[in-house]
């Protein structure tokens, strides 16, 4: 497995699709692939509810999948070692700010 990071373009927190997302914040993620850590963080952060707190009709479309909005970046031994990370598991979320 690898380690991503998964880091908000700072320009697109504004973006109407963060309201897909209940976190807008980094997020570091155990996956084999980019695109299962994005699946995950989408799954992961996903919010149900809409601004009046009701629950979506429809399921709310995710940020963490979009390339424009979410800069993912394969973390290096050092910084996984750093963390005192494990690349053995499942996908996962395994720290978030």
């Amino acid at each position: 497995m690898k380690i991503f990071k998964a880091e908000p373009i700072k320009s697109q927190l504004n973006n109407s699709l963060w309201k897909g997302s209940c976190h807008k914040s980094w997020a570091h993620i155990r996956a084999r692939k980019e695109n299962w850590a994005r699946t995950t963080a989408a799954f992961e952060f996903k919010n149900v509810t809409t601004s009046s707190g009701k629950f979506a009709e429809e399921p709310l479309p995710s940020p963490w999948n979009e390339n424009e909005i979410v800069r993912f970046t394969e973390m290096t031994n050092e910084e996984i070692e750093n963390f005192n990370y494990s690349i053995e598991g499942d996908s996962e979320i395994i720290a978030k700010g």
